[in-house]
């Protein structure tokens, strides 16, 4: 056989590879669609068309979820109990669970945070708590700081608010600074390789705790089976890496009331840097502790409701007092 013949063999088996692999991807993709469907309506903005759900009545109440997160994140546990005495409003970050963006450009930290700005706008709200878990701390606090007075004070939840050297381990593939690669990824590998690893990041993310056996469809975790979320998640993690310095450089400018909770052992972000740290720097802030790790939202939601109730009477006292 000629060496033409033995290469032209060689591309059509890794052709033939990367097409399986990209039918994979996709059917993958939309099986998780069909079995994590939307929950709410659909906000149509400028910039993104958003998912999102309102749930109860009272003090309104914004959720905003972390990296390759969704609303199911908080509608899982959460949400359903600060509804019993709230207004409670949960969408997905543009890119993530069923959000989507209409438009290129920036979609880092910033982005998200006018993303914040312009749900809580589109809604009629007028100064809600914000909450965000995670990087959606992040988003929480970039939105305070560029936005003073869009809300009455945040209530942060294991959240990232101090620029970090190296990612967490299940979070370092996602640092991919070539677009292409990025897309090449995310529509090959990225997807079958995500699900075969889903149960062992899980653990990590849930550690201590156990995982909940339902999470994948209840949880909305199972969305996480598509290139677009990959992608996301990817350009998130480098939104870190670029923008977290400047907001934790500006954490003074944040004069609204901040209260802190973290799981004590919470294995993906440290508490003592991120909590600790962060709440001695803040001009109004708190900090509490509670057993548990990162996904305390789903394995503690009586403890993190509770807070999040404190925290709100807090500023409903301090407004009536103003």
């Amino acid at each position: 056989m000629s060496a033409a013949a033995i290469l032209t063999g060689a591309l059509g088996s890794v052709a033939a590879l990367a097409g399986g692999l990209v039918l994979i991807s996709f059917l993958l993709g939309r099986q998780a669609e069909r079995r994590v469907p939307p929950l709410g309506g659909f906000l149509e903005l400028p910039d993104a068309r958003l998912h999102y759900l309102t749930m109860g009545a009272g003090a309104p109440v914004v959720l905003v979820h972390g990296l390759t997160g969704q609303l199911r994140d908080f509608t899982y546990a959460l949400a359903g109990k600060l509804a019993q005495d709230h207004q409670v409003f949960l969408f997905d970050r543009p890119g993530s669970g069923h959000s989507t963006w209409r438009r290129g450009g920036d979609r880092g930290l910033a982005a998200h945070a006018g993303m914040l700005h312009a749900f809580i706008a589109g809604m009629d709200l007028r100064k809600p708590m914000i909450v965000g878990h995670s990087l959606g701390g992040a988003v929480a606090l970039k939105c305070a700081i560029d936005h003073p007075d869009i809300a009455s004070g945040l209530a942060l939840i294991c959240p990232l608010t101090q620029p970090i050297g190296d990612a967490p381990p299940m979070f370092a593939p996602l640092l991919i600074e070539s677009d292409l690669k990025r897309w090449l990824l995310s529509v090959t590998l990225a997807v079958p390789v995500g699900k075969l690893k889903r149960a062992e990041i899980a653990r990590m993310l849930f550690s201590p705790d156990p995982v909940p056996t339902d999470y994948a469809t209840r949880g909305g975790a199972m969305l996480k089976d598509r290139a677009s979320v990959f992608r996301t998640a990817s350009r998130e993690v480098l939104a870190v890496q670029a923008e977290m310095q400047d907001i934790a450089d500006r954490l003074t400018e944040v004069h609204i009331p901040v209260s802190i909770l973290y799981g004590r052992e919470d294995a993906v972000l440290d508490p003592v840097l991120h909590g600790q740290l962060t709440a001695g720097k803040l001009p109004k802030a708190d900090l509490s502790m509670i057993d548990g790790g990162h996904m305390i939202p789903a394995t503690r939601p009586d403890a993190v409701a509770a807070w999040i109730r404190r925290a709100s009477a807090s500023r409903q006292e301090q407004s009536g007092a103003a």
